[in-house]
């Protein structure tokens, strides 16, 4: 998920949801292409009709 915090904008897995490794910017844009060019997947889950982010970490589990 990306999800904004005092203005700024934290990407974060939603399968493991680990903080501590959420990287903060400035600009939404800016964490879709971080997300892009760094392996994660999203994907649409089709029972909360949202999109998820998942890590590469997770995607190997």
């Amino acid at each position: 998920m990306i999800d904004k915090i005092h203005g700024v904008y934290y990407l974060i897995c939603d399968i493991c949801e680990d903080e501590s490794e959420a990287i903060g910017f400035l600009e939404f844009d800016e964490a879709v292409e971080y997300k892009k060019d760094n392996g994660w997947q999203s994907e649409r889950d089709w029972i909360s009709d949202e999109w998820i982010d998942i890590c590469p970490d997770c995607q190997e589990q």
